[in-house]
């Protein structure tokens, strides 16, 4: 029993591999318009129909505005569980590509349209519950994809991954079970065109696992760098 809840709470999860995207935006020095400042890192993940089009759910945005006028006084403010899209635009008048990121509340109150890296200044905007329109110019400070396949099956069958099978051995899966216990797993080692080694260790279709594949990937030096829940990829830090 206690397995097969932990797999239902499991395949609740949000599911794919993460990319990490950072952003800084710097309010203009005009006093003249309201304003806004933010840096912030967020966990995007990919569209299933579009490479360049990114998912935010339950994004927190802590952003500094300042109204128009000489006395005005900046305000740290937080924008809460917002959600929206990341889209790369290969854009129609521009020599260069940039990034959208739209945002909303659930209750459509809060708006947060940023264009990253586009040439024009003051091109990104955020409009409160208040109704007060801030803007800004943002840049792209980071952004750092996860090395693997949104899903583990995909790793297996990427011919580029050089992959070498150990059999089944006994594996303690973190989180696997609220006992903690060792389930039989087999261990896959895959090496990629970079050079960058790994070991797999997953569950395969048997009544421990309900069916479904579950398990980690870890550094040679056992360091886990992402889980497997469900077959998806999660929590990833290899990024390339």
């Amino acid at each position: 029993m206690k397995l097969i809840h932990l797999a239902l709470l499991l395949m609740s999860a949000q599911s794919f591999a993460t990319t990490i995207v950072k952003v800084k935006c710097t309010a203009p020095d005009l006093p003249y318009i309201n304003r806004f400042s933010l840096e912030e890192s967020f966990e995007v993940y990919p569209s299933t129909t579009n490479k360049d089009e990114w998912k935010l759910i339950g994004a927190n945005l802590n952003i500094e505005t300042t109204r128009s006028g000489n006395a005005s006084e900046p305000k740290d403010s937080s924008l809460k569980k917002l959600r929206g899209t990341l889209k790369k635009v290969e854009g129609q008048f521009t020599k260069l590509p940039y990034y959208n990121l739209k945002l909303k509340s659930s209750d459509k109150l809060v708006l947060v349209n940023l264009n990253v890296d586009y040439p024009s200044k003051l091109s990104s905007s955020i409009r409160t519950a208040d109704k007060y329109l801030y803007k800004s110019t943002c840049k792209l400070v980071e952004f750092k994809q996860c090395l693997f396949h949104s899903s583990f099956y995909e790793i297996l069958e990427e011919p580029k991954i050089v992959k070498v099978e150990f059999g089944e051995e006994l594996k303690v899966i973190p989180d696997f079970s609220d006992e903690n216990f060792a389930v039989n797993t087999k261990k896959v080692t895959l090496t990629y065109p970079n050079g960058q080694t790994f070991n797999a260790w997953y569950t395969f279709e048997d009544d421990v696992d309900g069916g479904n594949t579950y398990g980690v990937i870890e550094t040679l030096d056992g360091k886990v760098v992402a889980t497997i829940n469900d077959s998806d990829i999660n929590n990833c830090s290899a990024t390339k």
